[in-house]
C-alpha cells in the first residue's frame, strides 16, 4: 500500500486504540527529545561550549526550537487538541525551510576553519555526515508535511526525521561506548526505529508503510555515511565547495 493510498483511506479507530497510540507516540517523542537534550546538556545548558559565531547561535536556536516544537505538538495531540496542533504546524514549516540552509552554512564554515568535534575520521567525514543528515532530515520532514492529513504517516515520518538530526545530540553522550563501539550512535538510532517497528506489529500485526519506507530510507542513509564520507569523489566535491568559502 502506498503512502498516498494510506492518506486516502482514513478510518475511525476505537477509542482504546487511539488512547494507546497517543501514549506510545508521546512517550517515544519524549524519549527522543530527552536523548538529544542529554547529549547537549554539558554544552548548551551548562554553557561550557563557546560558540564561535552568530551563525552557530542561529543554527543552535533553530534546532532547539524544532525539539521544543516536537514536544509541544506531541503534547497537544496527546491532549486531544488537534486543531491547535495543526495551527502550530506552520511553525514547523518555517523551521523546515530554515534549518537545512542554516545548518549547511554552519557546517561549511566550521570545516573551512578546521573546526569539527573529535570522534570523526577527519573533516571530510564530518562534513559529509552533517550535510547528509540535513538532506535526510529535509526529505523525511517534507514527506511528513506532505502527508499531514494522514496522521499515521505524518507522526512516523516526523519522528524519523528528528532521529536523523538528533544523532548530533546522541553523539555527545558522555559514554565511552558511543565512540568505542563501531556505529554506536547508529545503534541508538536503530533502537528507536525498532520501538516503532515493535509498536506497528503489536498494534496492527504488520509494518505501517511509513515505517517501512521511512525506515529503509533511514537505514540506507546510516549505512552509506562512512562509505561516501571516505570516498575520493566526496573529498573532491567538498574541496571544491570550500574553495569558494571565505576563511
Amino acid at each position: 500500500m502506498s503512502l498516498s493510498t494510506v492518506s486516502a483511506t482514513q478510518y475511525s479507530l476505537p477509542k482504546s486504540r487511539i488512547s494507546a497510540e497517543r501514549i506510545f507516540f508521546f512517550s517515544i517523542t519524549l524519549l527522543i527529545c530527552a536523548a538529544v537534550f542529554y547529549g547537549f546538556a554539558s554544552e548548551y545548558v551548562q554553557f561550557r561550549f563557546s560558540f564561535p559565531s552568530l551563525l552557530v547561535y542561529i543554527h543552535a536556536a533553530l534546532f532547539f526550537a524544532w525539539i521544543l516544537l516536537l514536544l509541544a505538538q506531541a503534547s497537544l495531540v496527546s491532549a486531544g487538541r488537534v486543531a491547535w496542533h495543526r495551527g502550530l504546524g506552520l511553525a514547523g514549516f518555517f523551521l523546515l525551510c530554515c534549518m537545512p540552509i542554516v545548518g549547511a552554512l554552519t557546517v561549511t564554515a566550521a570545516v573551512a576553519n578546521n573546526r569539527f568535534p573529535p570522534g570523526f575520521d577527519g573533516p571530510w567525514v564530518f562534513y559529509y555526515d552533517s550535510i547528509a543528515s540535513l538532506l535526510a532530515f529535509a526529505v523525511l520532514a517534507y514527506f511528513a508535511l506532505r502527508y499531514r492529513n494522514s496522521p499515521q504517516t505524518h507522526k512516523r515520518l516526523i519522528l524519523l526525521a528528528t532521529l536523523v538530526i538528533g544523532e548530533a545530540g546522541i553523539f555527545r553522550w558522555p559514554m565511552h561506548w558511543i565512540h568505542e563501539i563501531s556505529h554506536g550512535v547508529t545503534m541508538v538510532t536503530y533502537f528507536f526505529l525498532f520501538l516503532i517497528v515493535i509498536y506497528d506489529f503489536s498494534s496492527r500485526r504488520r509494518l505501517y508503510p511509513a515505517t517501512l519506507w521511512g525506515g529503509l530510507f533511514l537505514i540506507v542513509y546510516e549505512e552509506t555515511q562512512s562509505l561516501i564520507g571516505h570516498s575520493h569523489a566526496w573529498h573532491s566535491v567538498a574541496a571544491w565547495i570550500l574553495h569558494f568559502w571565505p576563511k
